[in-house]
């Protein structure tokens, strides 16, 4: 948990998005605080998340603030967390190879038309 007792709603919402980086990646308590703190003290402030690495950086300048190195608890789950002081976005896993398709599909709707209209005369 954060060091911190959220006293407002939006230090509540902000808690429980610091916290879910936590459900994703191997982190320290030291690091939660300091992902935080980092947010509540920069109102510009972005953490970015990859499979690899977590970035402190400035949402409007672009820069990079810090770069940490991590590890995702289960392999490919997320391609990436996005994350500000009021909003989170997930970023599944997208796999190509496990794709269901959805191309070569015919429909076989104008063939029975056909057989059918042959089949009239």
């Amino acid at each position: 948990m954060i060091k911190k007792k959220p006293e407002t709603y939006e230090e509540l919402v902000l808690v429980s998005n610091v916290l879910k980086l936590n459900n994703f990646y191997d982190l320290s308590q030291e690091f939660i605080d300091e992902a935080y703190d980092y947010l509540v003290a920069n109102p510009e402030g972005r953490i970015d998340a990859t499979q690899t690495q977590i970035v402190f950086k400035n949402s409007t300048t672009g820069k990079i603030d810090k770069i940490f190195t991590v590890a995702l608890k289960f392999v490919n789950s997320i391609d990436g967390i996005s994350l500000t002081k009021s909003n989170i976005e997930i970023i599944p896993h997208y796999d190509p190879t496990s794709s269901g398709g959805g191309y070569g599909g015919s429909s076989s709707n104008n063939n029975n038309n056909n057989n059918n209209n042959n089949n009239n005369h």
